[in-house]
């Protein structure tokens, strides 16, 4: 009885990771390394995909400024942006307790698309990217190359 029990425990368990796209290890290490990652979005966006069930929330972004329009542009650190990653990877591909997988999938992509295209390493005076999203679309900029 005590061996079913431990064979169901582990089905469940291999059932329940994250299926992660294969480039995100690569993607982390983009992150790592760029100073600063500029991310404009509407706010209860970014209240709903900071924080998540066993991963450290973003509790405090290198900058956080509110838009007359109410949206609002965060400023990520290279390794609070691969925290970020870590949790919007976690709930958009389907991590144990994931929560709002479109939500979080939307914003991985489109961070995501800046990522893989950053040429690394970049110049030291290269501005920082920009990730964009907004009710209608989205804008990203990965910035000049460097």
């Amino acid at each position: 009885m005590l061996l079913l029990g431990i064979a169901v425990v582990a089905l469940l368990l291999t059932g329940c990771g994250t299926q992660s796209p294969p480039e995100q290890g690569d993607r982390e290490r983009v992150a790592a390394g760029i100073p600063l990652l500029v991310l404009r979005l509407p706010g209860d966006l970014w209240a709903r995909t900071s924080t998540g069930a066993g991963h450290k929330p973003i509790e405090e972004p290198r900058r956080l400024t509110e838009t007359p329009e109410g949206g609002l542009t965060v400023e990520l650190t290279g390794a609070q942006l691969v925290d970020y990653l870590r949790l919007l990877d976690f709930n958009a591909h389907g991590g144990f307790m994931a929560r709002d997988k479109e939500t979080a999938s939307k914003i991985y992509r489109e961070i995501a698309v800046v990522l893989d295209n950053l040429v690394t390493p970049r110049a030291a005076d290269a501005p920082p990217p920009e990730v964009t999203i907004d009710g209608s679309g989205s804008t990203n900029d990965a910035g000049p190359p460097s």
